[in-house]
């Protein structure tokens, strides 16, 4: 199937993968219309003489007995629960039987009974969707083998020059053919009359659609022109926003009128009108390549105004855009000719063999120009290693395919080499225009959904990441079974694993589906947002409004927090239907395990419910643990952090705090005690030394008079005598500053009085100083 169908049918894929695959209403599966379906299946698939076309019927059918035979397990599933339950609530078989009331052994026989009349049926669907499932896995592996036979057929050379004659007929024939339909139809008298009364429409979609073409695009670069100097940044995006989506939908609805105009001529038959249809979709892709480079590569381009990304760098990366887009049209053009003119392999090999070295040569060039841009992101550090392997990886493997196509189309392998330039060239699409799409949205989102409409907040903090991680992996969900089609794999691949979902997998006695998956996030998120919205109330609203001091109240909120999210997965699991009794079995198992191997964990954990219950520490305390000190930022589950006087953040674990000792200096109160020691020679007195320690500390604003401040004489130092100063503080956390004004005023009294503060000295004495002095004068006899 070509590349340019798979796009199209794109959406009807989608289209099947949003409804029931299984449409039955009736709950009884016919077997006997299975079986001669199966038979008759198996018979084409043995065979090996089946057309891929009959293949591809009989796998729909049967995909679609596979469905009822489903549906069939999934009606009578219930009732074959109900009564083995019954059968259970009835005890196990004694060995004796006598010894089993009689009531209750005719009540076993009648739903034992019972329950193999419901389990027949039942039987019999499973049977039947394992046999159709192994015959749909046949085909596709019939299917599967003689694509990849015809994709890796070896071919004639398009350099080869006799194949350049046989396509150059082909070509002409075709025009012929369709010159001859032209003819026909200006000759025919009732064509003529419905040209006659066709005039006015012809005109008027004609007009149209030229102008929608040519002087509504020039009006659209003309209005972004004008919104550029907009001074309003937000109406200036929001502007382009419109624009963006008019570059693309303004010229495709011109085209679409030309071709209406063009119908409405009745000029042409089959291959004429099957060859306007094929130059529409031929437009979709010129049309959208324009609108990529624009948008991606244009100095006004969206990119720039919305993520204010510099294209200017990637000089001529917008005429190559535009030059694959032009091509990829010519190659899905050439697609339908295929099949309307009747062109031989070897034919379209060679018509393609142009296009393909085109092709590769955009993917080459626009890889060198992409590469010459990240060399400079990451020379000014704009680029995240992330980002930076990814685009490394796709660049890596854009000039690899452009380098292998052409050569394995020039061998002859050209299915090979249309398929690595061509399918490179729409992959780069799809990303791309997923990357457009998520810009918009994202913008939309960010700007006017969630600003901040506070005008004095300056700083811009990032709003909405979990809105956008979920928006790209949505794109990146549509962008998976779109990469598919365009490498290969067929409609009904993606049906069948769209089934695969939907049918889910078995857990135990309960199904697990998609819809089951979709149903748990949905009850998981409403849980969790509600108890992001309690903890805010507490935070906000309640906890402020009471006695509960800071820690307590962060204490309050993390409980809250941790119980809400823990009921809220509960819930979430049980609306699936899931037996959690067997899962606190494993549950039990792990937990043993989980214990032995994270002990650490466990234990800074409890540590940390700990501090919280019991508070030795709190929220702005002066703690001392170890070698750290400093004031404590936050108290978590784990560990605590503290900042410290050098402006550093310590993290703690809690278990630290527990089993080893831990000095709160605010604790109970801000008060502490200074000491600042003093020496004076010996020749000063020590009552006047007292005086003028005690008039010192006493004169200290922040000092307190009761407990009153004392002035001790410690003792008899080598080279002073030592005094200390003693002091209760009315807030420690200025012990330093304080220590630092009673120091000065030290200095200076002792200035004033004429105290001295003695310093150690020493005096050396050299034993040989005669001989050293011997050793001088004969160094310096001999410089003489």
């Amino acid at each position: 199937m070509l590349l340019k169908n798979r796009f199209i049918h794109i959406i009807l894929a989608l289209m099947f993968l949003c409804a029931p695959v299984s449409a039955q209403t009736q709950t009884i599966f016919d077997i006997d219309a299975f079986n001669a379906l199966a038979a008759r299946a198996e018979k084409a698939v043995y065979g090996g003489q089946t057309s891929n076309e009959a293949l591809e019927k009989l796998r729909s059918s049967l995909s679609s007995a596979r469905s009822e035979a489903l549906e069939a397990q999934s009606s009578r599933t219930g009732r074959s629960k109900i009564i083995s339950d019954q059968i259970d609530a009835l005890g196990p078989i004694p060995e004796d039987s006598e010894t089993e009331a009689k009531d209750i052994s005719e009540l076993r026989l009648s739903l034992s009974k019972q329950l193999a009349v419901a389990r027949a049926p039942l039987i019999v669907a499973e049977e039947a969707f394992r046999r159709a499932n192994g015959l749909i896995s046949e085909i596709d592996k019939t299917i599967r083998e003689r694509s990849a036979s015809v994709f890796l057929k070896l071919g004639v050379s398009p350099l080869s020059p006799n194949t350049w004659g046989p396509m150059v007929s082909d070509i002409k024939k075709y025009f012929g053919q369709v010159s001859s339909e032209v003819s026909q139809s200006l000759n025919n008298p009732s064509s003529n009359v419905i040209r006659s009364n066709n005039l006015p429409g012809i005109i008027f979609f004609a007009i149209l659609g030229l102008a929608l073409i040519f002087p509504a695009t020039k009006w659209v670069s003309q209005n972004m022109s004008v919104a550029n100097q907009r001074h309003d940044a937000k109406l200036k995006k929001i502007t382009y926003l419109a624009f963006s989506c008019l570059v693309f939908i303004l010229p495709l609805l011109g085209i679409c009128f030309l071709i209406r105009s063009t119908e409405m001529l009745d000029i042409f038959g089959y291959r004429g009108g099957a060859l306007t249809q094929a130059i529409m979709a031929m437009s979709i892709a010129v049309v959208g390549s324009y609108w990529l480079a624009h948008n991606l590569f244009k100095e006004t381009g969206l990119t720039r105004e919305l993520l204010g990304i510099e294209s200017n760098r990637l000089v001529g990366a917008y005429t190559v855009t535009i030059l694959m887009g032009v091509v990829l049209g010519l190659y899905w053009l050439i697609g339908d000719l295929k099949q309307l003119a009747d062109l031989s392999e070897t034919s379209i090999a060679v018509m393609e063999f142009p296009l393909l070295l085109i092709g590769s040569y955009g993917l080459i060039t626009f890889s060198q120009r992409v590469k010459m841009y990240r060399a400079r992101l990451i020379l000014e550090k704009k680029i995240t290693p992330i980002s930076d392997r990814l685009s490394s990886s796709i660049l890596m493997l854009t000039m690899a395919t452009g380098l292998a196509g052409p050569i394995s189309a020039a061998i002859g392998y050209s299915n090979i080499g249309s398929k690595l330039v061509f399918a490179t060239i729409l992959t780069l699409a799809v990303l791309f225009a997923l990357f457009v799409v998520f810009t918009m949205i994202a913008y939309l989102f960010s700007e006017i959904i969630i600003k901040n409409q506070n005008k004095d907040v300056q700083e811009s903090t990032p709003k909405g990441s979990l809105f956008l991680v979920f928006l790209a992996f949505i794109l990146a969900c549509c962008a998976i079974p779109l990469l598919a089609l365009i490498w290969g794999a067929r409609v009904v691949d993606i049906q069948d694993v769209w089934l695969s979902l939907k049918d889910g997998v078995v857990l135990g006695d309960t199904r697990v589906s998609i819809s089951d998956f979709i149903t748990f996030i949905i009850i998981f998120s409403i849980g969790y947002t509600l108890t992001r919205l309690l903890q805010s109330a507490l935070r906000l609203s309640v906890l402020p409004n009471t006695k509960i001091d800071t820690g307590a109240q962060n204490a309050l909120v993390t409980g809250v927090g941790y119980i809400g999210i823990f009921f809220a997965a509960l819930i979430a699991i049980t609306s699936m239907g899931l037996d959690l009794s067997s899962l606190a079995i494993v549950a039990g198992a792990l937990s043993v395990g989980i214990g032995f191997g994270l002990q650490a964990i466990v234990s800074n954990f409890l540590s940390g419910i700990i501090l919280l219950v019991e508070r030795p520490i709190k929220v702005g305390d002066w703690i001392q643990v170890g070698a750290y000190s400093g004031y404590v930022s936050k108290i978590a589950v784990r560990a605590t952090t503290i900042d410290t006087f050098d402006q550093a953040n310590v993290i703690i674990p809690n278990a630290d705090f527990i089993s080893g000792t831990v000095t709160n200096m605010t604790h109970l109160s801000k008060r502490g005690r200074v000491k600042v020691p003093v020496g004076v020679a010996y020749d000063s007195d020590p009552v006047f030394v007292k005086e003028i320690l005690m008039d010192i500390v006493s004169s200290n604003a922040n000092i307190l008079k009761s407990p009153g401040p004392s002035v001790f004489l410690l003792g008899f130092g080598p080279d002073s005598i030592d005094f200390e100063i003693r002091g209760i503080l009315r807030d420690v956390n200025s012990i330093t500053s304080t220590r630092s004004d009673m120091n000065f005023e030290i200095l200076r009294r002792f200035a004033q009085e004429g105290i001295e503060i003695p310093f150690g000295q020493r005096d050396i004495t050299i034993k040989n100083a005669a001989e050293l002095g011997k050793v001088f004068q004969s160094k310096s006899s001999k410089k003489s």
